[in-house]
């Protein structure tokens, strides 16, 4: 019998008993009225028993497995509906995470060990890139993404002959299904990779995201994901020209968000941004970023730089400049492993968002020490310590 079961199996023991007690013993009745009273009892018990699924839990950041619980001391009081719903008296609590760049391909150019020939050693499993992940993933209410590849077959590449140095990042159309097994719900498409093969990689990119089960968001795509009653609002842009001066960028960004507050209980805005390789946000990036939540955003997340960047609080809202690479198959050894999974847990009352509170699970992109196996992987002691004070001393 496992733990949920023992569960139930108390809680009825202890409500019939405490019927037995509130009504005294009863008098010896007729079979008929006998069986009446027993279906009155029955529908008394599951009116009060609450079904394990419908049931919220609370455990500590150092919970382990379900089966280690020690016993009832982590039931939370707040009890949802099938909906989602609570009343006005409970609290509801969303985690969500947030990842970096995923290349889930490679650049046109590349031969010998690819993302391509990993996918094909690993036949065809799509759990194999986020499985030293995937348990920390599954366990919140929404990960979110920075999509930068194009999933088609097209082989027309956009021209990029205006550009210094030019690169096409292509994966397979199903390759969407890898997010999906690694417990990726949701990817921004406002990148400057996602059209490297046209409108129709693009398209294509779109299509096999959606036959994954994978939302996606970004231009002209707002998303709103209703999770446990809350409707949780999603938008992305791209600011990697500074020629656009940038009370435009910001007049359109603001626009939009305050659009996607009016309909939603929170708003979460991804930035394609900043310079590649620096370690430090810019001064475009820090003034966009507090626009953004001036405008109504609760979080702003970043991307581009392909390395880690500092995280700031500002007017109560955080923000995380670079979420650096995760799981990027364009490059085969990557010059900084570092990277991170930053988790924020909102806190609502009544609908209205109370608080919230964030942490960073320092990560590297690969598990090898050369080459890239494409797997990231969680770090622990003096490794993951390095990285957050690698972020602190930003």
């Amino acid at each position: 019998m496992n733990w949920r079961e023992k569960t139930v199996r108390i809680l009825v023991a202890y409500l019939v008993s405490l019927f037995v007690l509130v009504a005294g013993p009863l008098p010896e009745l007729g079979s008929t009225e006998q069986n009446l009273l027993d279906g009155q009892r029955q529908s008394l018990q599951e009116r009060m028993i609450v079904p394990m699924e419908e049931a919220v839990f609370a455990m500590p950041e150092d919970r382990g497995t379900a089966a280690e619980a020690p016993g009832l001391g982590w039931l939370r009081e707040d009890i949802f509906d099938k909906r989602g719903n609570t009343s006005a008296k409970q609290s509801v609590m969303l985690t969500i995470s947030a990842i970096g760049d995923c290349a889930l391909g490679a650049e046109h150019t590349q031969q010998g060990v690819t993302f391509h020939t990993v996918f094909d050693q690993q036949n065809g499993d799509y759990r194999y890139f986020f499985s030293g992940v995937e348990h920390i993933l599954s366990k919140d209410d929404l990960t979110i993404a920075n999509l930068e590849t194009s999933l088609t077959d097209s082989e027309e590449r956009a021209d990029k002959s205006y550009l210094k140095y030019q690169y096409w990042i292509k994966g397979k159309p199903e390759y969407a299904h890898i997010l999906a097994a690694g417990s990726v719900e949701a990817v921004s498409v406002a990148n400057n990779h996602i059209y490297d093969y046209g409108v129709q990689g693009y398209q294509d990119t779109l299509a096999g995201l959606k036959e994954a089960g994978v939302d996606y968001f970004g231009f002209e795509h707002g998303l709103i994901k209703e999770i446990k009653g809350i409707k949780v609002g999603l938008l992305g842009f791209t600011d990697l020209s500074t020629r656009i001066p940038i009370n435009e960028v910001k007049k359109q960004v603001t626009e939009r968000i305050q659009a996607q507050a009016a309909e939603t209980d929170l708003v979460i805005v991804s930035f394609h941004w900043g310079n590649e390789k620096e370690y430090r946000s810019t001064a475009r990036q820090r003034e966009l970023a507090q626009a953004a939540v001036d405008a109504g955003a609760d979080l702003v997340l970043g991307h581009h730089p392909h390395v880690l960047q500092e995280i700031q609080e500002y007017n109560g809202k955080m923000i995380v400049y670079s979420l650096g690479n995760f799981c990027f198959g364009a490059n085969r050894n990557p010059y900084d492993r570092d990277t991170m999974i930053y988790q924020q847990s909102f806190t609502f009352q009544k609908g209205v968002l109370k608080h919230s509170s964030y942490r960073v699970i320092p990560c590297s992109m690969t598990t090898v020490e050369k080459g890239n196996d494409f797997r990231p992987r969680v770090l622990e002691g003096a490794e993951a310590e390095r990285v957050l004070q690698k972020i602190r001393a930003r």
